[in-house]
């Protein structure tokens, strides 16, 4: 009977050891998800800078041509995360004119939860090209070709 005692007191000593290792086990895997995911790109940083850098292009498209402006403004919006829930965030825009006829752009999104999460895109549009239906006349003369009979 002692030895089914002792065998019974073992037994409950591999569980409980086992259960020990389980659950140190679980502590050590969450801690190492958590640290993962905070050495990882900031969702809100990212989604900001995606957003500066759409509109960006929109607005070199707008002004890649003579004639087109933009006037400056600032935009509250939503902007999508990969969590699921939008980040509500203000955008704005300015244009300002660069010597020899360029452009330059500037856009800066920033967090309304977080004014500290902001992104700031400059861009420059170095002379806007004639519109595509507009004719343009040559400036002097061209000099004539040489080696022509």
């Amino acid at each position: 009977m002692r030895a089914e005692h002792e065998r019974g007191q073992s037994l409950v000593e591999v569980v409980v050891s086992v259960g020990l290792v389980a659950v140190t086990l679980g502590a050590v895997t969450t801690a190492a998800i958590v640290a993962t995911h905070r050495s990882g790109p900031d969702p809100v940083q990212t989604a900001l800078q995606q957003i500066v850098e759409r509109e960006s292009r929109i607005a070199v498209d707008l002004l890649k041509y003579q004639g087109g402006t933009i006037v400056p403004t600032t935009v509250a919006t939503a902007v999508p995360l990969p969590s699921g829930s939008p980040l509500a965030a203000h955008v704005s825009v300015s244009v300002s004119p660069l010597p020899g006829g360029g452009q330059s752009v500037q856009l800066h999104a920033v967090s309304d939860a977080d004014p500290t999460k902001q992104v700031t895109l400059i861009t420059t549009i170095a002379n806007p090209a004639p519109l595509p239906s507009s004719s343009v006349s040559a400036s002097g003369t061209a000099p004539a070709p040489t080696g022509a009979p």
